[in-house]
């Protein structure tokens, strides 16, 4: 089953990497009979007013096989996914525009996905009721979410990154009048940001005005686009309709579906799916959602809890690759690159205030460098005080003549719990890499003891 842990939500189509080389610029759509410094507002736009809080219901479907590494090559899976969101949105102004003008503040009172890959494997994410407030606000790269109240884990933040979110939805709507039947294109960041592409290879996309009855508008769009996601090259064709009120400027309904067929990639399966989304927005009977959006909360880092006690923090650039029950497998992406992996696994428990020797711990990482040729370069104490003690040994090597560096760290928690983290980079990445093991290092905590079981 490798790799199947991290399918849960992550199968989805709001997959980020950070790029962002858009190739194909849609045309640019100017109003006949009209001077070219004219600005004459669109009859068919949202209204973006902080006043207004309005309620969502989203659903996602997602279904089609994927793909994940095999002894024999690869093997298939069966896949099937649905997600269900329901939240209060109070949709802030901005001075900016594009993607930058997109932020928001959103109180979930649902958020849940379940996967379901062959016939045995079943995952299920929640967002915590008590972390629901959540601060979004677009970036060069896609929607980028902090909670208010606590740090959230890499799964829960993948959660919330849904396909045709309503945020770059409202984008679509054309920047002109326009009579029915007529089409327009679209900025160039709209469609990545609809599909979760953050680089795009080429693109097109286009929309129509198919009915105007009354106060109801009625907006068909349709597009297709190459691109990667996590450096996973990947092609997906969009067809859906908008419903807009034109008396309260926004819109009140969408439905669209999503095919995507995705390579494997560094932390991301294979993929042939199909994908439905549907919302509806209406406006909210009471408005309980803040008005501010807080800048420092997007600092905060993303949480992992292991199953040793150990919790640490990490950037959005880190992602679970693989996790069994001795080791879990993380890999830093960056513009779609693979920049290091990190192996976290338990040591040996030794008594309380005691740890493996400093000699047997460098003997360890001379047997396992061993068949790649390897040698250690140093080793120091990085750490020992009344919390941990971490010893560092790098070695370096090669691999299909590839110069790596191997950061080994132990790390013994005053309790006598050990731990182990294993970085590895090529020597070309030295400098990207800089510091992560450090940051990560500098976030190590003990989690409580689980409880004990009553006595039966």
């Amino acid at each position: 089953m490798h790799g199947l842990h991290v399918v849960c939500w992550n199968i989805r189509i709001g997959f980020r990497i950070v790029a962002c080389v858009l190739i194909l610029l849609p045309e640019t759509c100017n109003a006949q009979n009209e001077p070219d410094n004219a600005v004459t507002e669109s009859s068919l736009a949202v209204s973006i007013d902080a006043d207004r809080v309005t309620e969502f219901d989203c659903r996602v479907a997602i279904t089609g096989t994927l793909t994940t590494p095999a002894t024999n090559g690869t093997r298939k899976w069966a896949l099937d996914s649905q997600a269900g969101f329901s939240f209060s949105q109070r949709r802030l102004p901005s001075k900016l525009s594009g993607p930058l003008a997109l932020q928001a503040l959103r109180e979930y009172s649902k958020a849940e996905a379940r996967t379901n890959v062959g016939k045995d494997y079943e995952t299920k994410t929640t967002l915590p009721h008590d972390n629901s407030l959540i601060h979004i606000r677009g970036t060069d790269t896609g929607l980028s979410i902090a909670a208010a109240n606590f740090s959230l884990s890499r799964r829960q933040y993948d959660l919330l990154q849904m396909p045709c979110d309503p945020l770059p939805c409202s984008a679509l709507l054309p920047s002109r009048n326009v009579n029915v039947g007529e089409k327009w294109n679209n900025d160039a960041w709209v469609f990545p940001r609809l599909v979760g592409f953050e680089a795009v290879t080429n693109q097109k996309i286009s929309c129509e005005l198919k009915s105007l009855n009354g106060q109801i508008a009625e907006i068909y769009f349709q597009g297709e686009a190459d691109g990667a996601v996590l450096g996973s090259a990947s092609s997906v064709e969009i067809t859906g309709m908008m419903t807009l009120d034109t008396k309260n400027r926004m819109l009140t309904r969408l439905s669209c579906q999503m095919k995507e067929k995705r390579s494997p990639g560094p932390v991301s399966p294979g993929l042939d799916v199909s994908v439905n989304v549907s919302w509806t927005q209406s406006i909210a009977a009471t408005a309980n959602v803040p008005r501010h959006l807080e800048e420092s909360l997007f600092s905060r880092p993303l949480t992992l809890q292991t199953p040793w006690r150990l919790v640490f923090s990490h950037n959005a650039e880190w992602h679970v690759f693989n996790q069994t029950e001795s080791v879990i497998m993380l890999r830093q992406i960056r513009n779609g690159a693979l920049i290091s992996q990190c192996n976290i696994s338990a040591g040996v428990l030794m008594p309380p205030g005691q740890y493996t020797p400093d000699a047997d711990f460098r003997s360890d990482v001379e047997t396992a460098i061993l068949p790649r040729s390897g040698h250690v370069t140093s080793e120091e104490t990085v750490r020992d005080d009344k919390q941990w003690r971490m010893r560092h040994v790098r070695a370096s090597g090669r691999v299909s003549d590839v110069e790596i560096i191997w950061d080994y760290y132990l790390c013994a928690a005053a309790s006598g719990e050990q731990f182990s983290l294993m970085f590895s980079h090529s020597a070309t990445d030295n400098e990207l890499f800089g510091d992560e093991s450090t940051q990560l290092l500098n976030s190590l905590s003990l989690g409580r003891h689980p409880p004990a079981l009553p006595f039966r």
